[in-house]
């Protein structure tokens, strides 16, 4: 194509005739070289964002933290197994079912550390269930306690030994956490033996 005026040829767009000068050639060039690191640049943040994104998810599936390390090195509450807290849980006690539910939900998580005397223990699996009675015997008569079945993972073969050992009575220090309710006892789970 032809300018009438100037005589010149003109581009019109791609395909068409015209004179493009090198300015233009320039102009072009800085153009797609900038569009082209914008690309590249956007394509490698993609790039690391997935990297980060894939690490994470590797990294909650296989390095889980052991819940009875968590354990170990928790603080434990001020909560203890006598008192009100018995007596809320308690067998005939005025407390109501609506109350027992609110002390769960505000107690519920806590970390606990507690003397407790065994009633029963019974295996489950590679791992101990120990129902703990609401009462001392001896020297200790009369105290009342909340019941508590103990989800008690063996941290050793010293551990093991001594929980196939344990009688009805002996008294046992425990470290676990508040998990919920059976039958009115709480059940601490997971927990582990202090000594």
């Amino acid at each position: 194509m032809t300018d009438k005026q100037t005589n010149k040829k003109v581009f019109r767009g791609y395909g068409e005739e015209g004179d493009y000068s090198a300015k233009d050639f320039e102009t072009d060039r800085k153009i797609k070289s900038i569009v082209g690191a914008i690309g590249t640049l956007i394509t490698i943040a993609l790039f690391l964002l997935g990297l980060f994104y894939a690490w994470n998810l590797i990294k909650a599936e296989f390095y889980k933290p052991n819940p009875i390390d968590q354990l170990e090195l928790s603080e434990s509450s001020t909560l203890q197994p006598n008192g009100e807290l018995a007596e809320i849980f308690r067998f005939g006690s005025d407390f109501t079912d609506l109350q027992r539910q609110l002390k769960l939900k505000e107690i519920s998580g806590k970390v606990v550390v507690w003397h407790l005397p065994v009633y029963e223990v019974k295996q489950s699996g590679a791992n101990y269930i120990i129902q703990t009675s609401s009462s001392f015997r001896g020297e200790r008569l009369g105290e009342e306690l909340i019941g508590t079945f103990l989800h008690i993972t063996p941290r050793s073969e010293d551990d093991r030994r001594l929980i196939e050992r344990i009688k009805t009575g002996n008294v046992i220090k425990v470290k676990g956490i508040v998990h919920g309710t059976t039958m009115r006892n709480l059940d601490i789970s997971p927990a582990i033996l202090v000594y």
